[in-house]
């Protein structure tokens, strides 16, 4: 089996322009510098805490490089013409498409001198430290397996409940066993991980990530400490002050963009909110006992001080793009679904719930990055086989570069012949004649290339699906390569 050393990165728009779109000039909500200040006074503190784990590892050259970058962005300061740029995901083990995102947001920040923040999304549910890697059976056969170095507190399913596992170095010599695993990263894992145990997961996380990538080093604040800042609750308040209005604005703004988009599937891009009367929900989480549900508005009418609320669906992105980012950047995914907002943007200032703005810009930037290059380049040239047989033989001349030399050159005067056929049939009158001719043509096409399309896609019945999603999988971590 071979690593890869190959990637394919795709940025939407070119990363030339980002720094332009910095420049954009937008309409910005008056609590904006507010909420901006609040969040990145709590991404000092959540910083500071960061640090001290840090500094109680020992002394290595990463370390030192993590330390001088901690010390970097200690002197930057927020001020009412720093550009802030945005990132947000869920703390899961980073794999390269995370990375991608994180590192050209810090690149783009340092270029521009502006602030590089990213929002760990800890109020999803998930297990946080739970991560696929390949193992070998019988010397031949690979497999993905699963490891998890969290549990959860409280019995919460939330990502913000995730602890390292106090056997967590037991679970990391079975990882040490892997050819699969890159030596240099499992003392990094080691380390962190010793002075974890028992610890929140979001720090561990981050400490990994900066420890294998120096330069990727950001401010971070936990989503669910975001979401307890004075300011940004007002925000929130603002948001549900009219909860009527706000269930309308929201489905009317889904409906209308499915029709616009032509899309019939109605969980996309996201649900409509569902119920009756005050059992109507809001597009937001209610997080009460670490058990997270659907805010409804009998909720809101039955809410306690202790209560959580965060915002779902576009509504985590409008809160990024309306009060807090200049540039917020997204991964594929977000970048999809995040086309909605303008719509729902629009629908919320005519009924009145905000007032006229604009939302900041918006990048997509994601890495794929195949562990199995070889091997997943093969199988993806088979399905490519498999999935167009009858395209290949109808259309030959398109598929040509994926056929032999030899067989290409054997039906290449049937189908000049096919061709010739097909031209004139858009010409003449009588047209039974040339079909019956076209007909005996193609059959001489499929005769040729249905017995080697046959036999070359053999392979993919004779590895099993397992081997499949194992050589093509994306979400390996960044520390096995």
């Amino acid at each position: 089996m071979s690593k890869s050393r190959e990637q394919t990165i795709f940025r939407e728009p070119k990363y030339a322009l980002w720094p332009r779109l910095l420049e954009s000039k937008t309409k910005c909500l008056s609590v904006r510098q507010e909420i901006r200040n609040q969040i990145i006074k709590q991404a000092g503190t959540f910083f500071q805490r960061k640090k001290t784990a840090l500094l109680s590892l020992p002394d290595t050259e990463l370390k030192k490089l993590s330390l001088r970058a901690y010390e970097m962005l200690e002197k930057q300061q927020l001020t009412d013409e720093t550009r802030l740029i945005v990132l947000g995901h869920q703390p899961v083990a980073y794999h390269y498409g995370l990375l991608r995102k994180q590192l050209d947001v810090v690149n783009v920040a340092r270029e521009k001198n502006a602030l590089s923040l990213n929002i760990i999304i800890d109020t999803d549910v998930g297990k946080a430290g739970e991560f696929v890697y390949p193992v070998t059976d019988d010397r031949t056969k690979i497999r993905r397996a699963t490891l998890c170095f969290t549990r959860q507190e409280k019995e919460s399913e939330l990502f913000s409940s995730a602890l390292v596992r106090e056997d967590s170095i037991q679970i990391l010599e079975i990882l040490k066993s892997s050819p699969y695993v890159a030596k240099d990263f499992i003392g990094i894992l080691q380390e962190v991980l010793e002075i974890s145990t028992g610890k929140n997961w979001l720090i561990c996380n981050s400490l990994i990530r900066e420890l294998c990538t120096p330069e990727s080093i950001s401010l971070e604040v936990p989503f669910s400490e975001v979401c307890l800042l004075p300011a940004v609750r007002n925000f929130f308040s603002m948001l549900l002050r009219d909860p009527d209005k706000l269930f309308e604005a929201y489905n009317q703004a889904l409906d209308s963009y499915r029709l616009k988009e032509k899309i019939k599937n109605a969980a996309n891009p996201f649900p409509n909110l569902k119920g009756a009367g005050d059992e109507r929900e809001l597009p937001f989480w209610l997080i009460r006992n670490s058990q997270r549900t659907a805010l409804t508005i009998a909720d809101m009418q039955s809410s306690k001080n202790e209560d959580l609320l965060v915002p779902r669906g576009a509504c985590i992105t409008l809160l990024f793009r309306s009060v807090l980012a200049d540039l917020f950047v997204h991964g594929r995914g977000g970048g999809s679904y995040d086309q909605f907002l303008p719509i729902l943007t629009q629908h919320l200032i005519v009924v009145g719930i905000l007032p006229i703005f604009d939302v900041c810009p918006r990048a997509i930037s994601t890495e794929t990055r195949l562990f199995f290059e070889k091997e997943a380049n093969e199988i993806s040239r088979l399905e490519i086989l498999e999935n167009n047989k009858k395209e290949i033989i109808a259309k030959t001349e398109i598929y040509k570069d994926l056929l032999p030399e030899d067989l290409y050159a054997s039906i290449r005067p049937v189908l000049s012949e096919r061709t010739d056929l097909q031209q004139r049939l858009r010409t003449t009158e009588d047209k039974n004649a040339l079909l019956h001719d076209l007909n005996v043509a193609n059959q001489k096409v499929r005769m040729q290339i249905e017995p080697w399309l046959a036999e070359v896609t053999k392979p993919l019945y004779e590895v099993s699906e397992e081997y499949k999603k194992t050589v093509l999988e994306r979400s390996y971590p960044v520390w096995i390569f």
